[in-house]
């Protein structure tokens, strides 16, 4: 399952967001794919591969990591339409 997770935190260190991200890397019950992110604004938009949503609350918990939202999404990509004819 691929889910989107939503960050709202301003005032984060870029530091310490780069220390959670070994760690969330390192965490073997889901993939976190990357990370979109304006430190400016404090949002962050995370992609995930996970079984599901509850595996990826469970980590962003332990991590101590807060979140608005976990939406699940689907992937395309321009380079996918960009040959594509009718």
């Amino acid at each position: 399952m691929k889910l989107l997770t939503v960050h709202e935190e301003g005032g984060v260190d870029r530091v310490v967001l780069e220390s959670r991200w070994t760690e969330i890397a390192q965490d073997p019950r889901a993939d976190w794919r990357m990370t979109l992110y304006n430190l400016d604004l404090g949002r962050r938009y995370c992609e995930w591969d996970a079984p599901n949503r509850e595996v990826v609350e469970q980590i962003l918990r332990e991590l101590g990591i807060t979140w608005s939202d976990i939406v699940e999404v689907e992937v395309t990509t321009g380079s996918r339409w960009r040959h594509w004819t009718v």
